[in-house]
């Protein structure tokens, strides 16, 4: 777990055990997201369940009323809505408080940590069933492929859309072929760094480019000055933002995925004379796992290029300075905590 700026301890847990509606879990692998890195880059506070939530594995046991059998392979997703909160009631099942409520869908206690562990207990309607066919490195990145599988599908792309993509980090490189396959015109991805820029155009994109003045040509060029007509942010900086507005169209639609974990100065007055519409996309839905696994088993969405490193719980520390080092230029590191 993350306990200080820069600072990761392995700390002894009670054994998990499987409670009434939970079942627990033996980890096959757990990704590192750009959450965990951002945690120990400051040291703030960080929701303990939330270290290593990436992961997949088997049930090894099971409690009463689960409807999973010892041995099933699982990840760790959303519930399905409950229907009956306000939220439900209101027609807005994906914002359901269930769901939305780091403590469960009844508002029980969280587990007393993450995925980075050998095993984890957990309220068995948020585990959702995955096919062995599917490799370790494609089953690991179940979880973020989801978080652009949302973000993707509550943006508006039409067929003649020009689609800029902020920030290649697996997130972002998953969203380019998202966007692809929602049927956009152009694809362009805006990254500073080399190799994941070449990762994006090998996974679909038409042009990439490093942000500033030249994403801003590239985009003014292909679109005979008029801009992009959607900005997927998957950067979360102040200054991605900002470039996102810039980069729209009059009209056009920013959705921010990425987020950032400080503040940031935005110009509201642009986005109000631009007339943007910006839309934020939290994490997914049931919904977006089922789809994004089923698209994963089909071979129509492909992630196992991202995956830079599987390490052991002892090479984490490590792992995670270097994901903190941008410019190493590491995609998606998983953890492999039998080892």
């Amino acid at each position: 777990m993350i306990t200080g700026e820069r600072t990761l301890e392995l700390l002894d847990m009670p054994e998990p055990v499987a409670a009434p509606g939970h079942a627990v879990v033996a980890i096959e692998r757990c990704g590192v997201c750009g959450t965990d890195v951002s945690a120990y880059k400051t040291g703030g506070p960080y929701t303990p369940f939330l270290h290593g939530h990436e992961w997949c594995g088997h049930v090894v046991e099971v409690g009463e009323g689960v409807h999973l059998a010892v041995g099933d392979r699982v990840v760790s997703g959303a519930p399905e809505a409950c229907g009956t909160c306000a939220q439900c009631r209101a027609g807005r099942p994906a914002n359901c408080l269930g769901i939305m409520d780091l403590r469960g869908p009844n508002g029980e206690a969280p587990p007393p940590h993450g995925g980075f562990a050998p095993r984890i207990a957990v309220d068995a309607r948020r585990l959702i069933p995955v096919p062995v066919t599917l490799s370790p490195e494609a089953a690991g990145q179940i979880e973020p492929s989801s978080v652009a599988h949302h973000g993707v599908g509550r943006t508006p792309i039409g067929p003649d859309d020009l689609v800029v993509v902020q920030g290649c980090g697996p997130i972002g490189l998953v969203a380019v072929q998202l966007a692809r396959k929602a049927g956009a015109r152009h694809v362009v991805a805006v990254e500073p760094n080399d190799d994941r820029r070449r990762m994006a155009a090998t996974l679909g994109a038409d042009h990439v480019v490093a942000p500033g003045a030249d994403a801003m040509a590239l985009t003014r060029d292909l679109t005979q000055g008029l801009g992009a007509d959607v900005i997927l942010d998957c950067a979360g900086s102040g200054a991605a933002l900002d470039s996102a507005v810039a980069l729209a169209r009059t009209g056009g639609w920013v959705t921010m995925i990425g987020v950032s974990s400080l503040p940031v100065t935005v110009t509201p007055g642009l986005w109000l004379i631009r007339e943007i519409t910006v839309s934020a996309s939290l994490a997914h839905t049931r919904d977006d796992f089922d789809r994004v696994i089923a698209m994963l088993d089909e071979g129509s969405l492909v992630v196992e290029p991202l995956h830079s490193a599987t390490v052991g719980l002892d090479e984490l520390d490590a792992a995670m300075a270097d994901l903190a080092d941008a410019d190493k230029g590491l995609l998606k590191v998983l953890v492999d905590p039998s080892h």
